[in-house]
């Protein structure tokens, strides 16, 4: 027998309207996925607060060894200034997603938080396994900080975000930008993040049959993600394996109540503070994995929304 959860009655009945996703049938999906997102972007033009406030302009930036990767960069219509710049990793449960996937969600950012946005259409798996979607962001994330001013943004205030999938490569890059010594973040944004491949919290043990995203989808997921990997998987595919958090931009963590990944991102959240780390973790009662991006018109999604341009404006703008 399926179970019902006691979610919001929005998010219920959006239900209906969420494309059921079977990644082992991958072609399939990715259709459902694009016809969803470009759906979605549609609504995000059309949508009246945002409509004239937001430029909009597709460019090429290099990713993992110089490959050529799609981005569009969102920002205010009338800046104040050189405006900060969020680099926004996709979610599609790493084989899933394009440019469309963060549409709604990147006008609400420039238009509510007075950032502009970059979206990078990284490679995919498990046609591409880690690290190249890593890679491709990081190499992205390295083109921003050095083109940015040129850009006319702000080169000192740049932060990086993701959702589910998004989530886990935006967490990773801050990690490395720490490492590597790559450009100054001055924030990360972990929206349901996909943080741990090892599956082992409470949260990805009741969510067999979660709505929306499940456990079972989850571990198919990490296998496309990983592939064949070998021994160690490094924390920058997997950053819930990183020992030490210490020295990492100010954070802000999205969770939902029935999503498989909700503890793995309230642990992350805990250890970052733990580390002394400026952090701020959301917990939402009722609600599903990225429900502010798959029904943004929510009264429940647009207060998440508006929670995240807060974070934001005080962190970047």
């Amino acid at each position: 027998m399926r179970r019902t959860f006691p979610l919001d009655a929005e998010l219920a009945a959006a239900l209906v309207n969420i494309p059921v996703y079977d990644l082992e049938r991958l072609d399939q999906t990715r259709a459902l996925d694009r016809s969803f997102g470009d759906t979605l972007a549609v609504a995000a033009s059309r949508e009246e607060t945002l409509a004239g406030k937001v430029v909009v302009s597709d460019l090429v930036v290099p990713g993992a060894g110089g490959v050529e990767l799609k981005a569009r960069v969102y920002r205010p219509a009338d800046p104040l200034g050189k405006p900060p710049v969020l680099l926004m990793c996709h979610g599609g449960a790493f084989c899933l997603g394009d440019l469309n996937t963060e549409d709604f969600r990147s006008r609400r950012y420039v238009v509510g938080a007075g950032v502009a946005v970059l979206v990078v259409d990284y490679r995919l798996a498990p046609e591409f396994p880690f690290p190249v979607p890593f890679e491709d962001c990081y190499s992205a994330l390295l083109w921003l900080g050095a083109h940015a001013d040129t850009m006319g943004l702000d080169q000192n205030r740049i932060g990086v975000a993701g959702e589910s999938a998004g989530g886990g490569l935006a967490a990773a890059l801050a990690l490395a930008a720490r490492d590597r010594k790559g450009p100054g973040l001055a924030a990360q944004m972990l929206l349901f993040p996909a943080l741990d491949h090892r599956m082992t919290t409470l949260s990805i043990r009741a969510g067999q049959d979660y709505p929306a995203w499940n456990s079972v989808q989850t571990k198919i997921m990490w296998s496309y993600y990983l592939g064949e990997t070998e021994g160690a998987v490094s924390p920058y595919a997997s950053p819930a394996l990183a020992v030490d958090l210490t020295g990492l931009p100010p954070a802000c963590i999205f969770t939902a109540e029935f999503d498989p990944l909700c503890d793995e991102a309230l642990d992350y959240g805990n250890r970052l503070l733990a580390a002394s780390v400026r952090s701020e973790i959301h917990h939402t009662l009722g609600t599903y994995h990225v429900y502010d991006a798959v029904w943004p018109l929510a009264a429940i999604s647009d207060a998440a929304l508006r929670q995240q341009e807060t974070f934001l404006k005080t962190t970047l703008a």
